[in-house]
């Protein structure tokens, strides 16, 4: 007696859908995916300009960069492996290829597993609707501007980038779709 069928419910959201329209359901196969693995990734300009750890909150003490070697010059940064890897990985099958090459401000989700492969997880805007983790959106737009067309690549730091330049902090479509 109590049951309603799916028809009958007076969902607003049925009445509104456009006619021909068909729903798809999208899965993704489950992964038990290591948290401390998952990075990413942020593309100007068609450059891999920053890597951030996908989980702010954690410290991953086996992330730490390896400290300089003694034969090495002292003022030289050390880089993980892992940032070699992921821009390797990105340089050959993402650099140029995402979206045909259109878009050139992304972010892209990469999840490095232990035998040293790489898999995309996941691809976002470019702007403060996708989180920029250890990044804020400014640093970023600092970053894209002075390596875009460098080759190195920022690996860490720690929220919202108004990314249209009128300073309403409200992310506009039109301007970001006008810029690609």
């Amino acid at each position: 007696v109590g049951e309603q069928s799916a028809t009958n419910n007076n969902d607003s959201s049925v009445e509104n859908t456009p006619p021909g329209f068909e729903y798809e359901l999208v899965l993704r196969r489950w992964c038990n995916l290591h948290p401390s693995m998952e990075f990413r990734c942020f593309v100007y300009n068609h450059e891999l300009v920053a890597i951030s750890q996908r989980h702010p909150t954690k410290f991953y003490p086996h992330l730490q960069p390896p400290p300089p070697s003694d034969e090495s010059n002292s003022n030289s940064t050390s880089i993980h492996p892992s940032t070699t890897i992921l821009h390797a990985f990105f340089q050959t099958y993402i650099q140029h290829r995402f979206a045909n090459g259109k878009i050139h401000k992304y972010v892209v989700d990469l999840y490095l597993d232990s035998q040293e492969r790489v898999w995309v997880v996941d691809f976002n805007v470019w702007g403060s609707r996708t989180d920029g983790l250890l990044f804020d959106w400014d640093e970023l737009m600092e970053l894209g501007a002075q390596f875009g067309s460098a080759t190195d690549v920022t690996t860490t730091l720690p929220q919202t980038y108004d990314d249209d330049d009128d300073d309403d902090g409200q992310y506009n479509t039109e301007a970001t779709n006008r810029e690609q």
